[in-house]
């Protein structure tokens, strides 16, 4: 947070920081990086537990928690195994109404990377998914974008695990 109370954009931070070493002004370099490292922890636990809420609401087949995680925009985009992408939040909505229709499904995740900056973050890992009628390992990324203050997923997509890694 800047003196005068206002919020300093990690970019900004960033910038602050080069000046500070082209300076030579070690003691306030060092700040800044704390200052950076913190900012980027606390964005990263948020977006963590924004995709933990959404695989929370699917696990559970719960259609008004996936549809609060979800955001809003004409740039919302789902694709789903084996589908094609489905463009805007209504019907991507529909799309999971569908699918959380079959009641729960166990889900755990594995490989879990998570990377953010102050509004947006991703987050790729692999879903190991067994359903009553379907059992599988899914990769997975999914995009998160603050939107008035809380961290909504924008953007998912899942497909197949490939067979070997390069």
């Amino acid at each position: 947070m800047a003196i005068d109370g206002s919020e300093v954009s990690l970019q900004q931070l960033i910038s602050d920081l080069d000046r500070a070493i082209d300076e030579e002004q070690y003691e306030l370099a060092a700040s800044l990086r704390d200052e950076i490292q913190k900012k980027r922890q606390d964005n990263r636990i948020a977006v963590e537990e924004a995709n933990d809420h959404f695989y929370d609401a699917f696990r559970n087949g719960d259609y008004a928690a996936m549809s609060q995680i979800w955001g809003s925009g004409d740039h919302v985009q789902c694709i789903h195994p084996a589908a094609e992408c489905i463009a805007g939040r209504q019907d991507v909505m529909t799309s999971w109404k569908l699918i959380l229709s079959s009641g729960r499904m166990n889900i755990t995740l594995e490989d879990v990377r998570i990377y953010t900056t102050d509004t947006q973050g991703y987050v790729t890992l692999v879903e190991v998914v067994d359903a009553e009628d379907s059992q599988g390992r899914i990769i997975a990324t999914n995009i998160f974008e603050r939107q008035k203050g809380c961290w909504k997923i924008v953007h998912h997509h899942g497909g197949p695990v490939p067979s070997r890694r390069f």
